[in-house]
């Protein structure tokens, strides 16, 4: 419900920013086509060429679908998702006070995250483990992430 009176009291801020978008959404679709169309043909006509230019548009493109992950903070929120926190704290960590009173650690963690973060991105969900679940190529197991989440609070 927060999400949605954030909305109604803040419409025309919203419009302002999503004609702002879709202004920066155009300039981008212009300024690929005016890059792209040129290489595609320069790769087309200079075969050597198409390594290093279609390496350069991998990175180039990877930083965008980075991005996306902020859509996702308040589309999540709306239909009733929230947004987790997994914090791997150490055993000095865990003595200071977090075993003793979670509620109130948790509710503290949220009112340090207020001043950065909108409403809506701040995390509803907290867990806290020894360490970070990896595979045996250190690489985290999104399997036992969700799995910690989807247990009960």
């Amino acid at each position: 419900m927060e999400t949605i009176h954030y909305i109604l009291d803040n419409w025309d801020y919203l419009l302002t920013l999503t004609l702002q978008h879709l202004w920066l959404v155009a300039l981008a679709v212009g300024l690929a086509i005016l890059i792209g169309v040129p290489l595609g043909i320069l790769i087309v006509r200079h075969k050597w060429l198409a390594t290093p230019v279609l390496g350069i548009a991998t990175i180039v493109l990877t930083i965008p679908s980075i991005a996306l992950f902020g859509l996702m903070i308040p589309l999540f929120s709306l239909i009733g998702q929230g947004i987790g926190a997994l914090l791997v704290l150490d055993e000095t960590a865990r003595q200071r006070g977090y075993v003793q009173d979670k509620k109130a650690q948790e509710f503290a963690w949220r009112r340090a995250l207020l001043p950065w973060l909108e409403p809506v991105a701040v995390p509803r969900y907290w867990r806290i483990v020894d360490e970070m679940p990896v595979n045996s190529m250190n690489k985290r197991v999104y399997a036992q992430l969700e799995e910690l989440f989807h247990e009960n609070s």
